[in-house]
């Protein structure tokens, strides 16, 4: 089980580190995994669509 008075912390400590010492532009597969996490949904009545719509929000979809 997860301490989650435990891991609070050190994910604060990560995102602050993160954004001072990643490359300008990394961040990017961050943002798409977070949008993975938010709005993707595999019970979709319209699984192509939901697909079609959240691969295009995706940041990185400029970039690779």
């Amino acid at each position: 089980m997860i301490d989650h008075a435990k891991l609070e912390p050190v994910l604060r400590g990560y995102q602050a580190y993160f954004s001072q010492h990643w490359l300008h532009g990394e961040d990017f597969k961050w943002e798409a995994a977070q949008q993975f996490h938010d709005h993707w949904n595999i019970d979709a009545a319209d699984f192509g669509g939901m697909f079609k719509e959240e691969i295009g929000r995706a940041s990185c979809r400029e970039r690779v």
